[in-house]
């Protein structure tokens, strides 16, 4: 009598088969607890850090659901593959884009770098995997080091950025007395724009009128009419009890609709006992000729706030570039913003050029 063949059912999981698995789930596990924590304040330089750690983490995950999926089915074509591949990679995706809005629950801000930098990973994943032949299909050996080129400059673009703040937060304390020169796109981070709009300007031969007087770039600041319109300088060095003044190179750009021909723009040093209402500052308003470069200058027995309080020089915490006189559409550029010593302006800029 002929037996009967029936198909064998599937087995159940082992532990063998249960290990990978939970691999996978203490890597997404690891992946939330670390995304969500709130970072410590701390400057630029730690949040950079983390988000470079986003390509290869998603990069991880990506290749951590292949692995698993076709450990415990594995694939019978090529083209069920890449049809995973593709599941995986939507997969990966939605979760980073769930983690930076979940991020705005814990205290910390979403981001489309970081959901940007998820998808290099994800793409450095899809590469590597093609590459290594986890599809069954091993391509030919070129094609494999081309995929894993490609893998390898998915990570390195989604660091660029990242790379680029760091850097600019290093050469902070080493221009130090040097607060600004703008000479790296990355400068601009250190600034809060309220009301008005800022770009870098490249040095310009033609225009007679203005160059920048520190380096190849200036800051050119589009005040709008309103209140409060002002550039903030936020980020930099607090202590400056060793320094005897703040000078700053400023060109108010001329505007046909500006009549009077001049405008006002004000200074101000704000230490960390300004009050809620920022009414206890230092602040000082320049004339500015239109067409004309002025140097912005505050000795430092000027350093007092408008309720007579001098200010506390260990800790400076904001530079303010406002607009006093509220024309609207005014356009003034900013470069070499620094401060000076006893021992001679000359001297600082130098030591400041030489840290670079």
């Amino acid at each position: 009598m002929p037996s009967l063949e029936t198909e064998n059912p599937p087995e159940p999981l082992g532990r063998s088969k249960v290990r990978p698995i939970l691999g996978l789930a203490a890597l997404l596990l690891l992946s939330v607890v670390g995304l969500m924590i709130p970072l410590p304040d701390g400057g630029r330089i730690l949040p950079r850090v983390g988000d470079m750690a986003h390509a290869p983490l998603f990069a991880g995950i990506t290749v951590g659901l292949i692995m698993v999926w076709n450990y415990l089915r594995p694939p019978i074509a090529w083209n069920q593959f890449l049809v995973r591949l593709c599941f995986a990679s939507a997969i990966a995706f939605a979760f980073g884009g769930l983690t930076e809005v979940a991020q705005g629950l814990t205290g910390r801000t979403a981001s489309l770098h970081d959901l940007a930098a998820d998808s290099w990973g994800i793409v450095a994943a899809c590469c590597f995997l093609i590459a290594s032949g986890s599809g069954g299909f091993v391509p030919l050996k070129k094609w494999s080091v081309v995929l894993l080129l490609l893998a390898a400059g998915s990570i390195i673009l989604s660091w660029l950025a990242p790379l680029a703040t760091i850097n600019d937060a290093l050469a902070m304390k080493k221009e130090f007395p040097l607060l600004a020169s703008f000479e790296r796109k990355a400068e601009l981070e250190r600034w809060h724009f309220a009301n008005c709009y800022a770009r870098r300007v490249h040095r310009d031969a033609t225009n007679k009128n203005f160059s920048a007087t520190d380096g190849d770039w200036a800051l050119e600041v589009s005040y709008q009419s309103g209140t409060q319109t002002s550039a903030t300088l936020y980020e930099m060095q607090n202590n400056w009890s060793d320094r005897d003044g703040i000078v700053i190179d400023a060109f108010a750009l001329n505007d046909p609709t500006l009549l009077s021909g001049t405008i006002k723009v004000a200074v101000q040093i704000i230490d960390a006992h300004h009050g809620e209402k920022f009414q206890d500052v230092c602040r000082k308003v320049f004339l500015l000729e239109l067409g004309k470069q002025t140097e912005l200058r505050i000795p430092r027995e000027q350093w007092i706030t408008t309720l007579g309080r001098p200010l506390d020089l260990t800790a400076i915490r904001f530079l303010d570039l406002q607009l006093a006189s509220r024309p609207a559409n005014a356009k003034v550029r900013f470069d070499n913003v620094r401060l000076y010593s006893n021992r001679g302006e000359k001297s600082d800029r130098l030591t400041a050029r030489v840290a670079r």
